[in-house]
């Protein structure tokens, strides 16, 4: 199964109920494949405690890079996704990577950068925030 990029834009509500449906309607050893946005811990925290102000924040690039250190291409982006109506909804620090895939009862078969993949596999122009995300290849256990 292919989520590809679907789950930035979910609520961390229906992430966990979508992976707890695969999980459950797959059979073992079924292979899942996912693309998951990496972000700061207090920014992941902040999706979760108030979505709302998060979503507010994301008007403001500036803010976005001087309250979490991330990129200003990359927050300029995330405002351009919300100004669409597709705001990132979802995100996990890098160190929630593994515990997340393990927690909905999954083992990590390759787990890697943005940039990895695209040095595999596709030729992509220079800005892409390959580093902002992690593409897992999973199986149901």
């Amino acid at each position: 199964m292919v989520l590809g990029h679907l789950v930035g834009y979910l609520k961390a509500e229906a992430v966990d109920s979508t992976f707890q449906f695969v999980h459950e309607h797959s059979c073992p050893g079924s292979l899942l494949f996912f693309t998951v946005p990496l972000s700061p811990p207090a920014m992941v925290q902040l999706m979760r405690t108030d979505p709302a102000g998060y979503i507010r924040m994301l008007s403001n690039p500036s803010e976005l890079v001087k309250r979490f250190g991330i990129e200003e291409s990359r927050a300029r982006s995330l405002q351009t996704t919300a100004w669409m109506g597709e705001p990132h909804l979802f995100a996990l620090a890098e160190e929630q990577v593994q515990p997340f895939i393990e927690r909905h009862g999954f083992e990590s078969i390759d787990v890697g950068t943005g940039a990895s993949v695209t040095e595999r596999f596709l030729s992509v122009d220079e800005g892409v925030f390959t580093n902002s995300f992690r593409v897992a290849l999973v199986r149901n256990l």
